[in-house]
Protein backbone atom coordinates (compact mmCIF):
# COMPACT_ATOMS: atom_id res chain seq x y z
CA UNK A 1 0.00 0.00 0.00
CA UNK A 2 1.73 3.57 -0.76
CA UNK A 3 1.96 6.14 0.98
CA UNK A 4 -1.17 8.15 1.23
CA UNK A 5 -3.61 5.68 0.20
CA UNK A 6 -6.68 5.77 2.84
CA UNK A 7 -7.59 3.15 4.77
CA UNK A 8 -10.66 2.13 5.86
CA UNK A 9 -11.68 0.13 8.96
CA UNK A 10 -14.94 -1.62 8.74
CA UNK A 11 -15.88 -1.71 12.24
CA UNK A 12 -18.62 -4.42 13.31
CA UNK A 13 -21.72 -3.07 14.02
CA UNK A 14 -23.03 -3.29 17.77
CA UNK A 15 -25.82 -6.04 18.29
CA UNK A 16 -29.13 -4.75 18.78
CA UNK A 17 -30.54 -5.02 22.87
CA UNK A 18 -32.52 -7.76 21.62
CA UNK A 19 -29.66 -10.02 20.38
CA UNK A 20 -27.38 -8.94 23.19
CA UNK A 21 -30.25 -10.17 25.69
CA UNK A 22 -30.86 -13.50 24.45
CA UNK A 23 -26.94 -14.12 24.12
CA UNK A 24 -26.98 -13.07 28.26
CA UNK A 25 -30.05 -15.70 28.80
CA UNK A 26 -27.78 -18.30 26.99
CA UNK A 27 -24.81 -17.54 28.74
CA UNK A 28 -27.21 -17.60 32.46
CA UNK A 29 -28.29 -20.96 31.00
CA UNK A 30 -25.09 -22.54 31.13
CA UNK A 31 -24.19 -21.08 34.01
CA UNK A 32 -26.89 -22.02 35.70
CA UNK A 33 -26.75 -25.68 34.99
CA UNK A 34 -22.88 -25.66 35.82
CA UNK A 35 -23.95 -24.09 38.96
CA UNK A 36 -26.35 -26.49 39.92
CA UNK A 37 -25.49 -29.51 38.14
CA UNK A 38 -28.34 -29.40 36.40
CA UNK A 39 -29.85 -31.47 33.03
CA UNK A 40 -31.58 -29.95 30.89
CA UNK A 41 -34.86 -31.93 29.68
CA UNK A 42 -37.64 -31.78 27.15
CA UNK A 43 -41.16 -32.93 28.44
CA UNK A 44 -43.83 -33.04 25.56
CA UNK A 45 -47.53 -32.53 26.90
CA UNK A 46 -50.11 -32.15 25.40
CA UNK A 47 -49.99 -27.75 24.75
CA UNK A 48 -45.67 -27.46 23.86
CA UNK A 49 -42.50 -29.33 24.64
CA UNK A 50 -41.45 -27.93 27.96
CA UNK A 51 -38.39 -27.05 28.77
CA UNK A 52 -37.11 -28.48 32.75
CA UNK A 53 -33.72 -27.68 34.51
CA UNK A 54 -33.88 -31.08 36.85
CA UNK A 55 -31.29 -31.06 39.24
CA UNK A 56 -30.11 -33.53 42.04
CA UNK A 57 -30.07 -32.95 45.78
CA UNK A 58 -29.33 -34.63 48.87
CA UNK A 59 -31.68 -33.44 51.07
CA UNK A 60 -34.93 -34.92 51.23
CA UNK A 61 -38.89 -34.35 48.89
CA UNK A 62 -39.28 -32.53 45.65
CA UNK A 63 -39.10 -28.81 45.30
CA UNK A 64 -40.51 -27.61 41.81
CA UNK A 65 -39.79 -23.87 41.05
CA UNK A 66 -41.99 -21.36 38.49
CA UNK A 67 -41.17 -18.10 37.52
CA UNK A 68 -43.06 -15.16 36.62
CA UNK A 69 -43.67 -13.23 33.95
CA UNK A 70 -40.66 -12.81 31.47
CA UNK A 71 -38.82 -14.43 33.79
CA UNK A 72 -37.57 -18.62 33.17
CA UNK A 73 -36.05 -20.98 35.11
CA UNK A 74 -32.69 -20.64 34.87
CA UNK A 75 -32.92 -17.46 36.83
CA UNK A 76 -33.93 -19.59 39.86
CA UNK A 77 -30.00 -21.10 39.46
CA UNK A 78 -28.84 -19.45 42.65
CA UNK A 79 -31.79 -20.98 44.59
CA UNK A 80 -31.54 -24.25 43.27
CA UNK A 81 -28.08 -24.71 44.10
CA UNK A 82 -28.63 -23.85 47.93
CA UNK A 83 -31.48 -26.36 47.95
CA UNK A 84 -29.85 -28.90 46.52
CA UNK A 85 -28.63 -29.94 50.50
CA UNK A 86 -32.19 -29.70 51.52
CA UNK A 87 -34.20 -31.38 48.71
CA UNK A 88 -33.20 -34.73 46.95
CA UNK A 89 -34.65 -33.14 43.48
CA UNK A 90 -35.15 -29.66 42.10
CA UNK A 91 -37.35 -29.16 39.04
CA UNK A 92 -37.38 -25.73 37.59
CA UNK A 93 -39.67 -25.55 34.78
CA UNK A 94 -39.95 -22.88 31.85
CA UNK A 95 -43.48 -21.99 31.71
CA UNK A 96 -45.48 -21.32 28.18
CA UNK A 97 -43.65 -19.31 25.86
CA UNK A 98 -40.93 -18.50 28.37
CA UNK A 99 -36.97 -19.38 28.18
CA UNK A 100 -36.84 -22.60 26.15
CA UNK A 101 -41.06 -23.64 26.21
CA UNK A 102 -42.33 -22.30 23.00
CA UNK A 103 -45.77 -21.24 22.55
CA UNK A 104 -47.93 -23.49 20.54
CA UNK A 105 -47.51 -23.28 17.04
CA UNK A 106 -51.71 -23.02 16.74
CA UNK A 107 -53.95 -20.29 15.80
CA UNK A 108 -55.34 -20.49 19.47
CA UNK A 109 -51.75 -20.06 21.29
CA UNK A 110 -53.96 -17.15 22.81
CA UNK A 111 -55.93 -19.35 24.88
CA UNK A 112 -52.67 -21.53 25.74
CA UNK A 113 -51.19 -18.84 27.94
CA UNK A 114 -54.12 -18.39 29.83
CA UNK A 115 -52.89 -19.10 33.86
CA UNK A 116 -55.17 -21.91 33.95
CA UNK A 117 -53.73 -23.72 30.60
CA UNK A 118 -50.20 -23.13 32.45
CA UNK A 119 -51.01 -24.85 35.47
CA UNK A 120 -52.44 -28.02 33.77
CA UNK A 121 -49.24 -27.98 31.60
CA UNK A 122 -47.30 -27.92 34.94
CA UNK A 123 -49.42 -30.80 36.18
CA UNK A 124 -48.21 -32.33 32.80
CA UNK A 125 -45.11 -32.28 33.27
CA UNK A 126 -44.97 -33.53 36.98
CA UNK A 127 -46.84 -36.61 36.15
CA UNK A 128 -44.26 -37.56 33.82
CA UNK A 129 -41.31 -36.27 36.17
CA UNK A 130 -42.93 -37.82 39.79
CA UNK A 131 -43.14 -41.26 40.68
CA UNK A 132 -46.43 -42.48 41.09
CA UNK A 133 -48.11 -41.03 44.77
CA UNK A 134 -44.72 -38.35 45.18
CA UNK A 135 -46.47 -35.08 45.65
CA UNK A 136 -43.82 -31.21 45.79
CA UNK A 137 -43.69 -28.50 47.31
CA UNK A 138 -44.51 -26.12 44.95
CA UNK A 139 -42.49 -22.39 44.73
CA UNK A 140 -44.34 -19.71 42.32
CA UNK A 141 -42.96 -16.27 42.46
CA UNK A 142 -45.45 -13.47 40.70
CA UNK A 143 -47.41 -15.27 37.87
CA UNK A 144 -45.42 -18.48 38.96
CA UNK A 145 -47.22 -17.95 42.26
CA UNK A 146 -50.24 -17.42 40.79
CA UNK A 147 -50.08 -21.02 38.35
CA UNK A 148 -48.47 -22.73 41.60
CA UNK A 149 -51.70 -22.05 42.97
CA UNK A 150 -54.40 -23.07 39.97
CA UNK A 151 -52.52 -26.09 40.26
CA UNK A 152 -53.33 -26.46 44.05
CA UNK A 153 -56.77 -26.34 43.08
CA UNK A 154 -56.99 -28.13 40.13
CA UNK A 155 -54.05 -30.93 40.67
CA UNK A 156 -54.02 -31.12 44.09
CA UNK A 157 -52.54 -34.76 44.22
CA UNK A 158 -49.35 -33.67 42.70
CA UNK A 159 -49.11 -30.68 45.50
CA UNK A 160 -47.56 -30.92 48.93
CA UNK A 161 -47.31 -27.62 50.07
CA UNK A 162 -47.17 -24.03 48.29
CA UNK A 163 -44.47 -21.67 49.09
CA UNK A 164 -45.22 -18.45 47.34
CA UNK A 165 -42.78 -15.24 46.63
CA UNK A 166 -45.13 -12.05 46.16
CA UNK A 167 -47.43 -14.09 44.03
CA UNK A 168 -49.63 -12.60 41.64
CA UNK A 169 -53.51 -13.71 41.59
CA UNK A 170 -55.45 -11.76 43.78
CA UNK A 171 -58.16 -9.66 41.80
CA UNK A 172 -57.01 -6.73 40.36
CA UNK A 173 -58.44 -3.28 38.93
CA UNK A 174 -58.59 -2.27 35.24
CA UNK A 175 -56.23 0.89 36.61
CA UNK A 176 -53.84 -1.53 38.34
CA UNK A 177 -53.31 -3.97 35.99
CA UNK A 178 -52.89 -1.06 33.42
CA UNK A 179 -50.01 0.24 35.53
CA UNK A 180 -48.54 -3.13 35.78
CA UNK A 181 -48.25 -3.72 32.17
CA UNK A 182 -46.70 -0.49 31.59
CA UNK A 183 -43.82 -1.13 34.11
CA UNK A 184 -43.10 -4.30 31.23
CA UNK A 185 -42.16 -2.30 28.16
CA UNK A 186 -38.86 -1.07 28.17
CA UNK A 187 -37.83 1.22 25.13
CA UNK A 188 -34.29 1.63 26.24
CA UNK A 189 -31.54 0.61 28.38
CA UNK A 190 -32.04 2.92 30.89
CA UNK A 191 -35.60 1.62 31.05
CA UNK A 192 -34.32 -1.85 31.22
CA UNK A 193 -32.12 -0.78 34.25
CA UNK A 194 -34.72 0.71 36.09
CA UNK A 195 -37.03 -1.97 36.10
CA UNK A 196 -34.07 -4.78 37.49
CA UNK A 197 -34.07 -1.77 39.94
CA UNK A 198 -37.80 -1.92 40.41
CA UNK A 199 -37.92 -5.87 40.89
CA UNK A 200 -35.44 -5.54 43.62
CA UNK A 201 -35.03 -4.60 47.59
CA UNK A 202 -32.18 -3.34 48.34
CA UNK A 203 -30.82 -6.60 49.79
CA UNK A 204 -30.29 -7.32 45.90
CA UNK A 205 -29.79 -3.66 44.60
CA UNK A 206 -26.29 -3.12 46.51
CA UNK A 207 -24.86 -6.39 44.20
CA UNK A 208 -26.64 -5.08 40.50
CA UNK A 209 -24.39 -2.03 39.13
CA UNK A 210 -22.56 -1.09 36.39
CA UNK A 211 -21.41 -3.88 33.79
CA UNK A 212 -24.10 -6.43 35.58
CA UNK A 213 -27.00 -3.97 35.71
CA UNK A 214 -26.72 -2.98 31.35
CA UNK A 215 -26.86 -6.65 30.70
CA UNK A 216 -29.28 -7.47 33.13
CA UNK A 217 -31.58 -4.36 31.70
CA UNK A 218 -30.50 -5.59 27.97
CA UNK A 219 -32.15 -9.56 28.97
CA UNK A 220 -35.18 -7.86 30.85
CA UNK A 221 -35.90 -6.01 27.23
CA UNK A 222 -35.65 -8.94 25.46
CA UNK A 223 -37.56 -11.28 27.53
CA UNK A 224 -40.70 -8.46 27.72
CA UNK A 225 -41.06 -8.44 23.86
CA UNK A 226 -41.74 -11.64 23.71
CA UNK A 227 -44.96 -13.13 22.16
CA UNK A 228 -45.96 -14.95 25.42
CA UNK A 229 -45.62 -11.57 27.81
CA UNK A 230 -47.58 -9.47 25.49
CA UNK A 231 -50.20 -11.85 24.86
CA UNK A 232 -50.82 -12.27 28.59
CA UNK A 233 -51.15 -8.32 29.64
CA UNK A 234 -53.66 -8.34 26.32
CA UNK A 235 -55.63 -11.38 27.52
CA UNK A 236 -55.59 -9.67 31.20
CA UNK A 237 -56.57 -6.52 30.34
CA UNK A 238 -59.61 -7.85 27.69
CA UNK A 239 -60.62 -9.77 31.09
CA UNK A 240 -60.15 -13.15 29.35
CA UNK A 241 -57.05 -14.40 31.42
CA UNK A 242 -58.68 -14.58 34.91
CA UNK A 243 -57.39 -13.71 38.68
CA UNK A 244 -58.55 -15.75 41.57
CA UNK A 245 -61.63 -15.38 43.11
CA UNK A 246 -62.67 -15.91 47.01
CA UNK A 247 -63.79 -19.49 46.00
CA UNK A 248 -60.94 -20.58 44.06
CA UNK A 249 -58.02 -19.70 46.79
CA UNK A 250 -61.00 -21.34 49.41
CA UNK A 251 -60.60 -24.76 47.28
CA UNK A 252 -56.73 -24.53 47.94
CA UNK A 253 -56.60 -27.66 50.76
CA UNK A 254 -52.53 -27.67 51.42
CA UNK A 255 -50.63 -25.44 53.77
CA UNK A 256 -49.46 -22.41 52.22
CA UNK A 257 -46.51 -19.93 53.13
CA UNK A 258 -46.50 -16.61 51.78
CA UNK A 259 -43.12 -14.28 51.48
CA UNK A 260 -44.06 -10.76 50.82
CA UNK A 261 -40.76 -7.97 50.63
CA UNK A 262 -41.94 -4.90 51.99
CA UNK A 263 -40.24 -3.39 48.75
CA UNK A 264 -42.22 -4.52 46.91
CA UNK A 265 -43.24 -1.94 43.88
CA UNK A 266 -45.17 -4.08 41.40
CA UNK A 267 -48.03 -5.15 43.24
CA UNK A 268 -50.06 -3.50 45.88
CA UNK A 269 -48.96 -5.10 48.39
CA UNK A 270 -51.57 -4.67 51.65
CA UNK A 271 -54.54 -5.36 49.03
CA UNK A 272 -53.33 -8.42 47.99
CA UNK A 273 -51.54 -9.66 51.37
CA UNK A 274 -54.72 -9.25 52.62
CA UNK A 275 -57.02 -10.65 49.89
CA UNK A 276 -54.79 -14.42 50.61
CA UNK A 277 -54.92 -13.81 54.40
CA UNK A 278 -58.73 -13.39 53.87
CA UNK A 279 -59.16 -16.85 51.23
CA UNK A 280 -56.46 -19.14 52.34
CA UNK A 281 -57.64 -21.66 55.08
CA UNK A 282 -53.64 -22.83 55.63
CA UNK A 283 -51.65 -19.72 55.66
CA UNK A 284 -48.72 -18.69 57.01
CA UNK A 285 -47.59 -14.96 56.07
CA UNK A 286 -43.95 -13.89 56.27
CA UNK A 287 -43.11 -9.55 55.60
CA UNK A 288 -39.30 -9.02 55.56
CA UNK A 289 -37.86 -5.26 55.08
CA UNK A 290 -34.97 -5.60 52.18
CA UNK A 291 -37.12 -7.58 49.77
CA UNK A 292 -39.09 -7.08 46.26
CA UNK A 293 -40.89 -8.84 43.54
CA UNK A 294 -38.21 -11.25 43.29
CA UNK A 295 -37.51 -12.58 46.99
CA UNK A 296 -35.08 -15.00 45.36
CA UNK A 297 -32.75 -12.55 43.75
CA UNK A 298 -32.81 -10.64 46.36
CA UNK A 299 -31.21 -13.18 49.20
CA UNK A 300 -31.40 -16.28 47.73
CA UNK A 301 -29.86 -18.15 50.93
CA UNK A 302 -32.18 -16.84 52.98
CA UNK A 303 -35.37 -17.99 50.55
CA UNK A 304 -33.87 -21.11 50.76
CA UNK A 305 -33.85 -21.65 54.66
CA UNK A 306 -36.94 -20.07 54.47
CA UNK A 307 -38.20 -22.68 52.21
CA UNK A 308 -36.69 -25.72 54.04
CA UNK A 309 -38.21 -24.73 57.44
CA UNK A 310 -41.39 -24.84 55.58
CA UNK A 311 -41.51 -27.73 53.72
CA UNK A 312 -39.87 -29.64 57.75
CA UNK A 313 -43.41 -28.39 58.50
CA UNK A 314 -45.30 -30.27 55.98
CA UNK A 315 -46.31 -33.86 56.37
CA UNK A 316 -44.49 -36.10 54.42
CA UNK A 317 -45.55 -36.72 50.75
Amino acid sequence: MSIGTSLSIQFPRPLPLFSLGRTFDSAALVAGKVLTGSRSRTVFTSSAPHHVLDTKGSGDGVVVLLHGISSCASDFAPLAYRLRKKFSRIISIDLLGHGRTPLPDSSSSDQEVEFSSMSDAVAEVLDQLLRDGEKAVVVGNSMGGMVALKCAVDHGRLVRGLFLLSPAGAPVDEAELKAISEMFKIGSLREGRRFIRRMHGWRGRRRIGGVLATLMGRAAKYRVEREAVRTIFARALEGGNSFLTPADAERVDVECCLFWGKEEKVLEGAKHVQFFRDNLKRLEVLEEEGFGHVPMMDSNRDIAQHISEFAQRLPSG
